[in-house]
Order: structure tokens, then sequence, then C-alpha cells
């Protein structure tokens, strides 16, 4: 354990800013913690608990997997995604297992905000996560709110007045050192925050039985390991094939994160982790270097329970 903590220190010095790591393995309910207190803000990883938060509503009969949701021009949300770059008019509907699919495989935004509006809004998530003992999560706005937040233009998205075309307009006048400045101080909001060790409590709730039945427990791993974001971050440095069920979240120049469920060779059971960077380099570019503290910490407590279990079960 102190072996690992060196390394982990070590791969943080790599970039500037904060690293925070929580892993669990699952069957022997072992955990390590690396600032695993620490908040940090979200980014799209929040996706991740809308989405628990919407299954526990389909086990409830509440809502239904193929029920045809409109999106609604107020749900369109810039940033990454595929909804407002190519369907963008009015007259678009979406079953849920679409919009959970988008949310979570490609982290498409309007499908988030779309689901969030369908479970009752941010509060909805909160308080599901207050419930289940995850009072270090915190969910606060739509995606189109936090990004534009995130830039500086809050004023310019009033809940209730959103506007797409306004937001592009004004986004395209800011410089550089307003970029930076608004992510700067973005970095310090403790609105959608979380610490690693409470997203690892979550995880280890989806991955074990108790808050979703089975199937749909099954539905929500099986869609996390089609995840296309973040190819080289946890998986980044594991060996090929290696299963992995994770979420994203990457917000330039202020986090940079991927959090989720690997699945150990050798029968040796399954690891939840979060790992958070927090970084003026923040970007999702698989080359940059919070990415590689990514991948690096992934792999370094990767072995550590792979050998350790080895020793454990000969």
């Amino acid at each position: 354990m102190d072996a690992l903590h060196a390394e982990l220190t070590r791969i943080a010095t790599s970039v500037r800013g904060t690293v925070g790591v929580c892993a669990q393995h699952i069957e022997t309910q072992h955990r390590i913690a690396y600032n695993a207190d620490m908040r940090f803000p979200m980014a799209s990883v929040f996706k991740l608990p809308v989405a628990v938060c919407l299954l526990t509503l389909v086990e409830r009969r509440r809502l239904q997997l193929d029920q045809l949701i409109d999106v609604q021009p107020g749900d369109i949300s810039p940033g990454s995604g595929m909804i407002q770059s190519l369907l963008f008019h009015p007259g678009l509907q979406l079953s849920i297992a679409n919009l959970l699919e988008l949310t979570l495989v490609i982290s498409d935004n309007t499908a988030s905000d779309v689901l969030m509006r369908v479970v009752g809004g941010p509060g909805a998530v909160t308080q599901f996560l207050h419930e289940h003992n995850l009072h270090a999560i915190r969910v606060d706005r739509f995606t189109k709110h936090l990004v534009a937040d995130k830039y500086g233009l809050g004023e310019f998205a009033p809940p209730g007045d959103w506007s797409l075309e306004r937001y592009r307009t004004r986004f395209e006048q800011l410089t550089a050192a307003e970029l930076s400045a608004a992510a700067a101080a973005f970095s310090d909001d403790q609105r959608d925050s979380m610490t690693p060790a409470a997203m690892t409590d979550l995880l280890v709730q989806i991955a074990t039985p108790g808050l979703l039945s089975a199937r749909h427990r099954s539905v929500l791993l099986e869609i996390m390991q089609r995840c296309q974001t973040g190819a080289g971050a946890i998986k980044g440095m594991l060996p090929p094939e290696t299963p992995v069920a994770h979420k994203t979240g990457t917000l330039a120049e202020v986090v940079a994160h991927d959090v989720g469920i690997i699945t150990l060779p050798d029968n040796a059971g399954q690891l939840t982790i979060a790992i958070c960077v927090a970084s003026p380099e923040a970007q999702s570019d698989p080359a940059s270097a919070c990415q590689r503290v990514i991948a690096h910490s992934a792999r370094a407590v990767y072995d550590y329970y792979r050998f350790r279990s080895s020793a454990t079960h000969p």
C-alpha cells in the first residue's frame, strides 16, 4: 500500500494541479484512497448518477425504456454530442433507451439534459443521491447552464430562457483571457461536484445487488462498456480487451476524470475506480498530461489489485 501511494504521488507530480484517486475491490471490499475526500467539479461524470436515477424510475414503472420523449428547443445544449449539431430542428423524438445510449456512450449534452428533465431536474437527482447516502455528490445544473457558467456566460443562459443561438453569438466574442479567467473561477464552484470516494461508493452500489435489479444493472454496465470517450484514460494502459465500464468527464482547463468498473483477469473480481484531475492543463486529448495521469494511475491500481488477489488466492 505504501508503494502504491508513492507511485500515485510520483504520477501526480507530472501535472499541475490536484489528483484524487479512490478504488475498491468489490469482492474483498478493500479500498485505497489518495486525496479521495477532496471535491472536484464533476464535468460530464454527473451523467452517470442521472442515468442511475433514471433506471430506478424505470424499475418503479414510472418510466419505460422504449418510451418516446420529445426533444424540445430548450433541451438543446452546446458542447459534446451529435443532437445539437445534426438534429436541432423541432419535431425530434427519441426513446429513453436511445437517450441513455447517447448520454453515456458519446456524452451527448442534449441527451443528458432531456433525461435530466424527464427525471425531475437536478434537485431530484441530488435527492436520489442523498437517499442512498451519497451526500458528497451534488447535481445542480442542466448541462447547458453548466457549460455556460464554465465560460462565464451564465447571464446569457437563465433557466427558462435558454437560446443556443444567443449563447453561440456571445461565445464567439470571448477572448482567450476571458476564457481562462472563467475557467479559473469555475474551478472554485462547489456546484455539480463530487469526491472520488463518493463516486466510488456509487460505483460499488451500481456493481452490487441492491440499488438496481440484475436486469437494469446489466443494461447500465453494457452501455458503459460501449463508452467511446476516454480511450487514453482508464483504458489507456490496461491490457487490451480488459472489460471496463466507465464514464468520462472533461472540462478544458478545469478537470479531467474517468470513473468506472474494471474486471480483473483470472477471476480476480471487479475493481471500482474513480480518478479525478483538477488542472489548468486539463484536456480530452488522449496524449494530454491529465489523460496520461489517469491512465498511469489506473494501471498502478490495477496492478496492485491484480497481484494482491494473486497472492491472496494462489
